[in-house]
């Protein structure tokens, strides 16, 4: 970004040179034109360079800074005893569930979508996998509720 801008000023100066030398004649009217036309070029691929850099420096910003806010929630709610709905919703923006999935063997899976509070969706590390399968740890079944009659 601060090579890009400096070129960008750079050119200004040439440019703003250019113009002096045609007018003292030191410059013809086509070699004045083929010049400026280059340089001019030049400096509006470094405008959307210049501009493409900032708005990446925005998002990285704004990203930082949510996770920052995230980090601040985590070590207020460092120790607990219980989860409570307060402490969920704190983290917790919300809970994808996605449509039951059946396999050729039978076997249904489910994927569930944990969306946290500034951060969004995180992927769980390979701990979160049983150990050498490498399987998706599944939850126990629930077991059918009984009909009161």
């Amino acid at each position: 970004m601060d090579t890009s801008q400096s070129r960008y000023n750079e050119l200004d100066n040439i440019i703003q040179h250019l113009y002096e030398d045609k007018i003292k004649g030191q410059l013809t009217d086509e070699r004045f034109a083929k010049l400026s036309a280059g340089y001019e070029a030049e400096q509006k691929g470094l405008e959307e360079t210049i501009k493409e850099l900032s708005e990446q420096i925005s998002q990285k910003t704004d990203k930082t800074i949510n996770i920052d806010r995230f980090m601040k929630l985590v070590k207020k709610h460092t120790s607990f005893e219980e989860l409570t709905p307060t402490l969920l919703n704190t983290f917790i923006e919300k809970i994808l569930v996605h449509e039951v999935e059946v396999d050729a063997e039978g076997q249904k899976r489910q994927k569930i979508e944990i969306v946290y509070n500034f951060i969004g969706s995180v992927e769980l590390p390979k701990e979160a996998y049983h150990g050498e399968t490498g399987e998706a740890i599944e939850l126990p079944k629930r077991e059918k509720r009984k009909k009161s009659a």
